[in-house]
């Protein structure tokens, strides 16, 4: 027998047969995505010098796993061992381990222990130069920014270490063009420094981008415009300062995801850009001012815009209802004043919008189409006047939060048409009368806040069994 490709995802459990070691001429062994547990013994690969790849990914395995017992066969070119659980360790390191004798194309050892008590990134792979896979994401890995792999691997096609401890910078000086490159994936770690400059021009076929979640700061280089084919884009939670790229805006016209949330840019938004293929932007929490411009959002594919916690200005442009995919909409903490603009009239699929913390008022424009709408948060505007009555038609509504604003008159009888509401927040307005008993009729109600308004009278118990909000 010389393949077992077709024993992953069956359901097998219990420990794994050291009867496998009698297959001596087995090159296939895919066991991944079964119920197998207990330990992997070391002496299990012992005899199976012709496997050429071994996957035994999402088990349950546990115990130590010492991946130098491999290291005489010669002919191994994939090796996967990911999201195993936690009691799984990974033991690379051994000084009385010699080189090993194959050449790694994949190599995916994520989500477990690696390494410990060390937790550097594996020594053996300075002695690897043909991978084109490596994933060592989620480990809790330690020291410097192996840059080193670009430098020896130039084929490389897939690299991640997410969620690790890396430190130091991304330093990519002696690298060369990385034509094979499709995603580059260090988030969430402790990288600092800047971005380097010729980043664009090292990886130009590159896809996938995510730097997100480390201390990188400067501006974005330039070279991020000759990402022709970057479809991902996330740089968010960082300390980028600086402009927002016009030349990337124009350059890198695959996008589909771009976000730059939590950072520290200082600009206008941009009035042109070129990404027609743009589903999802994130420019929330920078420092960014100005009106929201017409050129700046040009593709029919937009799913989410979040510009939120910036300073924008102005009203909400009548022409955000162009975008008729868009599902969420999140404009909230900033400085916009005016009313609802009838464009939202053609958001059909519309379900997340947050207008909260702006000047928005009076009211809200009565063809709006709220039937998908399931969160709505309007908190801290300028709504006058009753509870707006087209809010009657919102019946997918989990979370309304009207608080402080200037709503007047009572809690409207048709409110307990809104069937799947779980939080309704009112509080710190100037409604009136007495809490109604109609409010018993929202059976999936958690959270309610009536609180700093004018009503009097008592609660009604249906309502006891209620967690009030703040």
């Amino acid at each position: 027998m010389v393949n077992l490709k077709y024993f992953c995802d069956l359901g097998f459990f219990g420990s794994l047969p050291m009867c496998l070691n009698n297959l001596t001429s087995l090159r296939l062994l895919d066991l991944s995505r079964n119920d197998f547990h207990g330990t992997i013994p070391s002496s299990l690969f012992s005899n199976m010098k012709s496997l050429e790849y071994i996957s035994l990914s999402y088990n349950h395995f546990e115990g130590s796993i010492y991946f130098g017992s491999l290291f005489n066969h010669s002919r191994l070119e994939v090796f996967e061992l990911s999201s195993n659980n936690k009691y799984l360790k990974v033991e690379i390191e051994n000084p009385t381990w010699s080189v090993p004798l194959f050449q790694l194309k994949i190599l995916r050892l994520s989500n477990f222990t690696l390494n410990w008590p060390s937790r550097v990134v594996p020594s053996f792979l300075l002695s690897q130069h043909d991978l084109r896979v490596v994933d060592l994401s989620y480990n809790h890995m330690t020291g410097d920014v192996p840059t080193w792999l670009l430098d020896n691997n130039t084929k490389l096609e897939y690299l991640s270490f997410e969620s690790n401890s890396l430190t130091g910078v991304l330093d990519l000086g002696s690298s060369s063009k990385h034509s094979h490159m499709l995603l580059l994936d260090f988030s969430s770690n402790c990288i600092h420094g800047e971005l380097p400059p010729f980043i664009g021009s090292i990886f130009p076929r590159l896809e996938v981008l995510n730097l997100s979640g480390n201390a990188l700061q400067g501006n974005i280089p330039s070279s991020m415009s000759d990402m022709e084919q970057l479809r991902s884009l996330d740089l968010s939670n960082n300390n980028l300062s600086g402009q927002l790229p016009e030349h990337m805006m124009m350059g890198c016209i695959s996008l589909e995801v771009l976000k730059l949330s939590n950072n520290s840019l200082h600009d206008t938004l941009p009035t042109k850009s070129n990404l027609t293929r743009l589903s999802s932007l994130s420019l929330d929490n920078n420092d960014l001012w100005g009106e929201i411009s017409r050129g700046f959002l040009n593709s029919s594919f937009l799913l989410l815009l979040d510009v939120s916690s910036n300073s924008l200005m102005g009203q909400i442009p009548d022409w955000i209802g162009d975008f008729l995919a868009l599902e969420t909409l999140i404009l909230s903490r900033n400085y916009l004043d005016g009313v609802v603009p009838t464009g939202f009239c053609k958001l059909n699929e519309l379900r997340f919008l947050d207008l909260s913390h702006n000047k928005i008022g009076p009211t809200l424009p009565l063809c709006a189409n709220l039937t998908n709408m399931k969160f709505l948060h309007l908190e801290s505007n300028e709504l006058i006047g009753p509870i707006p009555h087209v809010l009657v038609e919102a019946t997918s509504l989990v979370s309304l939060n009207l608080r402080d604003n200037k709503l007047s008159s009572l809690i409207p009888l048709w409110i307990s048409l809104l069937s799947k509401l779980r939080v309704l927040l009112l509080k710190g307005n100037q409604l009136e009368d007495s809490i109604p008993l109609h409010l018993c009729q929202l059976k999936s109600i958690s959270i309610l806040d009536l609180s700093h308004n004018r009503l009097s009278g008592s609660i009604p118990p249906c309502l006891d069994n209620i967690t009030f909000g703040r």
